[in-house]
């Protein structure tokens, strides 16, 4: 039986998602992070929203392995400990955070719709979609109440479908 809090559990979830993302920024997506460590999803959800608690060592030793964690650190952090990479991981090269650069073609003026443009992993066509509804968004903002045309509003749901 677990002996541990679900505050205990909580914040392993947030340290090992926080993790998660440190090893690559394409791990942000869950799906992506099970499929090429080989875990199930639902494991690693279990896990990081602390939905369940009753995890087998074997098992947490499997996650361990997949966020590249020194063995017994599990249970360490339900302890109150921190996590630690195991020693493989200290050597590898820091994840490589993609940045905008001073030779990225400069499309927009205004700077949220350029950083939206220099997202990386979109397509054009979502780039585009995305600084639609940010234009949308302002337009409505900046309107008087009273003086909202409905179709605004309407420009917004049919964008989003």
């Amino acid at each position: 039986m677990d002996t541990h809090t679900h505050e205990a559990w909580t914040r392993l979830g947030e340290l090992l998602l926080g993790r998660r993302v440190q090893l690559d920024v394409r791990y942000r997506n869950r799906r992506t992070f099970a499929a090429e460590v080989g875990l199930d999803y639902r494991v690693l959800y279990d896990i990081e929203s602390a939905r369940r608690t009753n995890f087998s060592d074997t098992t947490k030793r499997a996650v361990e392995q997949a966020y590249q964690l020194k063995p017994g650190n599990i249970d360490q952090v339900l302890k109150g400990g921190d996590l630690n990479a195991n020693e493989l991981d200290r050597h590898a090269a820091p994840p490589q955070v993609p940045v905008a650069t001073p030779e990225v073609e400069r499309r927009y003026e205004d700077d949220a719709e350029q950083h939206i443009w220099e997202t990386p992993g979109l397509s054009e066509s979502e780039r585009r979609q995305l600084i639609g509804h940010l234009k949308v968004m302002r337009r409505a903002a900046e309107a008087p109440a009273r003086d909202r045309p409905q179709a605004d509003v309407h420009e917004l749901r049919r964008r989003s479908s």
